[in-house]
């Protein structure tokens, strides 16, 4: 017989359990994949971002019928998977296979995921878990980093720590799809079960994957299986270790921050335990960084100086990619494959997007720079449909003295005059009266992307003794560009 406190720890452990197995046992197939407007609701959540597939068209065309055969499928017990779609997609240069399936099954796995699997998992994954879960992701991640940064530093006054990270080789293809069968085993009835089931045997099929091991990547059941397959890692990491709760995982892709006499041991040991869960690391990203020199978490580049400052700044390589994006999106404007306008958006969303998450301004001069490149090689070649407009426009104000500012991306005006903004299209203008004060720049930024402007005409005041070329000097100190018409 054991003591109190052993007999105690019992009780919990099975109070514990009986409340985790009534918790599972709630999850009923009627009311969650046979529940119709449930269904349908999953079925409209799959349309996002794929609206323009003719094979999302025509299920949003008769989606009650389709949910409705869809219930009585799983009702009869008949095979709810119809097969995958297998194609490649180059991602930064490197292949992966993706594996597609209909939106009709697709639907039911939504419904699976979000009313069963994601409510079951979330009770017991750790908080810093954070890829493909609502309320968490990248932007999570990364204030998380940040968290434990300033946290170490508090702690310790310094920032001679160390941060580990493991990364996962192939990671999908190496999870053991009976210990997420084996997990699963406990949520729902048999239906649930049954539903599971197929659509972890349906990799079976594929001879790389007919060991029992491994996921294709495509599907909404195959994030939340990587979600969960390393949690008792996680747990272990966030449970056993001084410093755990300075940890995060993004999928396969796991931090560790320690003092520095400590990080080859964790190191290695980590290295091993996920080796012996079935988990092959890349040996090469599995390295141990000082966090007062500069070191890449999920592209971004991130330090903490000696006054306990966090600054993160942008991977060189994004930066490298998006000018490489720029030139060959320039070419695809002179031959017609994408409009002049659509081109400035692209540039002007990666800006926007840049200038919110990151501190330093270099990027943004260097995209910039670029863009200006492409700008006046574009005008340079009458081909294109932008250069076109252009010329037209400044024939239609002929004999006017004017300056027309051309937009690319965001358009700052810094200059103290009346002007008329033009809308985008030429047979459509809006004559929208503006008095710009040069040190407002900042709040004009916000309004002409709020109006989506394009290009501004900008009529010289006769009154006023200062021309209009003369104040533009303080446009050409910030680099943007201009074309002059007498």
């Amino acid at each position: 017989m054991g003591s109190r406190r052993y007999n105690r720890r019992l009780r919990r452990m099975e109070k514990r359990k009986r409340r985790k197995r009534e918790f599972c046992q709630s999850f009923n197939a009627e009311d969650t994949v046979l529940d119709f407007d449930k269904l349908y609701k999953s079925g409209l959540s799959c349309k996002e971002n794929v609206r323009w597939k003719a094979s999302t068209q025509k299920f949003l065309y008769d989606i009650l019928l389709h949910t409705f055969h869809t219930k009585q499928e799983i009702m009869k017990g008949k095979r709810l998977h119809h097969g995958f779609v297998v194609f490649v997609i180059l991602e930064r240069g490197k292949a992966r296979e993706a594996y597609s399936i209909h939106i009709r099954e697709r639907a039911l796995q939504r419904a699976l995921s979000d009313y069963v699997l994601m409510p079951f998992i979330k009770r017991s994954i750790v908080d810093r878990n954070c890829a493909s879960i609502k309320g968490r992701g990248e932007i999570y991640a990364e204030e998380a980093l940040k968290t434990d940064l300033r946290k170490y530093y508090k702690e310790h006054g310094d920032n001679d720590g160390w941060i580990l990270f493991w990364d996962g080789s192939k990671y999908f293809q190496n999870i053991i799809r009976s210990y997420i069968e084996d997990e699963f085993s406990c949520v729902g009835d048999d239906v649930i079960q049954g539903i599971i089931k197929q659509f972890s045997d349906a990799y079976s099929v594929y001879e790389w994957f007919a060991d029992g091991r491994g996921y294709g990547l495509g599907t909404q059941f195959v994030q939340v299986a990587g979600i969960y397959a390393m949690s008792h890692i996680d747990h272990h990491i966030k449970e056993c270790e001084p410093d755990g709760d300075k940890s995060t995982r993004y999928m396969d892709d796991t931090y560790l921050i320690v003092s520095k006499n400590e990080k080859d041991e964790k190191l290695d040991k980590y290295i091993k335990m996920f080796e012996d869960g079935g988990f092959p690391m890349n040996r090469k990203k599995c390295i141990a960084v000082p966090i007062n020199k500069p070191f890449v978490w999920l592209k971004k580049l991130y330090s903490l100086s000696d006054a306990g400052k966090v600054v993160v700044r942008i991977g060189y390589k994004a930066v490298t990619r998006e000018r490489h994006a720029i030139m060959t999106r320039m070419e695809w404007v002179n031959n017609g494959k994408i409009s002049f306008f659509s081109y400035c958006n692209q540039v002007r969303s990666w800006l926007i997007n840049v200038r919110k998450h990151y501190q330093s301004p270099a990027p943004c001069l260097v995209i910039e720079r670029t863009f200006q490149h492409c700008y006046f090689r574009l005008l340079d070649d009458g081909r294109s449909q932008y250069a076109k407009r252009i010329n037209r426009l400044i024939a239609h104000l002929k004999g006017e003295k004017v300056v027309l500012l051309i937009h690319i991306g965001t358009l700052y005006m810094a200059f103290n005059k009346d002007v008329l903004v033009m809308s985008n299209a030429l047979e459509k203008r809006s004559k929208v009266h503006f008095y710009i004060n040069e040190k407002k720049i900042g709040s004009l930024i916000a309004e002409m992307d709020r109006l989506c402007i394009n290009y501004v005409i900008a009529k010289e005041n006769t009154k006023d003794e200062i021309t209009i070329i003369k104040r533009l000097s303080v446009l050409n100190s910030y680099g943007y560009y201009l074309n002059v018409s007498n």
